[in-house]
């Protein structure tokens, strides 16, 4: 895809300030450029980065955080198995809970669905929002996510750490803290003095219900982490993947595109029995009987009240 970007001989003038988010609008026609995608236009998606870095591979970040097996798999072209339909509704789902989060948060947001890259280590990620808190000053990156009734319900306060325990914050899942702390990274790196992140958490279907995680960036992890992708992308000049080292336990094997190839998904399938979407002519069928149990209940309930009335 052809972009016009800025140029690599611009960089040192575009990101020596110490706050590059206030010059956002004030320099789009220099710094920004709008991308349009083949299947829809985002008109509100701006990208920071030079058209001379384009042609290279990417990793993505969001990927990296949930599986550097399944980053490696794409990268060596390998096709993976087709997406689900309860698969593709649940990210359709999410797709319009994102348009519709971000229009609520758009008041706060000093730029949203901003693209940051590392050079170094060849990752690239959108954020969510990109805000300011007004009472520190301080830029922070918020990220949603949507989950299930039953993920919902596994974000508990156990695990909290001990300087967050009388906030209302809940400890993240591990690969959205890893994200949020390769997107803080990135964004040190695009000149954006960012200090954490936050995830809200929203169950689908019910915007009411949420819960919030607060991410700060341990280097440690961090640097940890960031070896591991050295070593994946070391592998993969080689013609190796690395090795699996996400426990069987964990969610991300049911919905990785690779889970028939890779022996830790193969496991992980064998453990449960694999979910099967619900024909439609069944759907059909149990919305006619919970609508003619609700028209049941409601005559009840009206001939209740004429009794009460005589």
């Amino acid at each position: 895809m052809a972009v016009k970007g800025i140029k690599l001989n611009t960089l040192p003038t575009i990101y020596d300030g110490f706050n590059i988010i206030d010059r956002l609008w004030k320099h789009q026609e220099e710094m920004l450029v709008e991308r349009d995608t083949k299947k829809e236009k985002k008109k509100n998606r701006w990208i920071i980065i030079p058209e001379a870095w384009e042609n290279q591979y990417w990793f993505a970040a969001n990927l990296l955080a949930k599986c550097l097996r399944w980053v490696a798999y794409e990268a060596s072209g390998v096709k993976g198995l087709p997406l689900t339909v309860g698969q593709l509704q649940r990210m359709q789902a999410g797709r319009y809970g994102h348009y519709r989060v971000e229009k609520e948060f758009a008041p706060l947001a000093l730029g949203k669905e901003i693209l940051i890259f590392d050079p170094e280590y060849h990752i690239r990620g959108y954020t969510d929002l990109i805000a300011r808190n007004y009472i520190t000053g301080e830029l922070f990156i918020v990220d949603f996510k949507f989950r299930t009734d039953w993920r919902f319900a596994q974000i508990k306060r156990k695990g909290i750490p001990e300087h967050l325990k009388d906030t209302p914050f809940y400890p993240p899942d591990s690969d959205d803290e890893i994200q949020i702390m390769l997107y803080i990274r990135m964004a040190k790196q695009c000149g954006l003095d960012i200090k954490y992140g936050v995830v809200i958490y929203e169950k689908m279907g019910d915007p009411c219900e949420r819960k919030v995680s607060l991410i700060e960036c341990n280097q440690k992890l961090i640097e940890k982490y960031l070896e591991k992708i050295k070593e994946m992308e070391k592998l993969l000049y080689q013609g190796k993947l690395i090795e699996p080292y996400i426990p069987v336990e964990a969610s991300v094997h049911h919905i990785c595109p690779f889970r028939q190839m890779c022996p830790t998904g193969r496991l992980a399938l064998a453990r449960t029995e694999p979910r099967k979407d619900i024909p439609l002519w069944i759907l059909l069928k149990i919305r006619k009987e919970k609508k003619s149990r609700e028209q049941v209940r409601l005559k009840k309930q009206k001939d209740q009240g004429d009794l009460f009335n005589l």
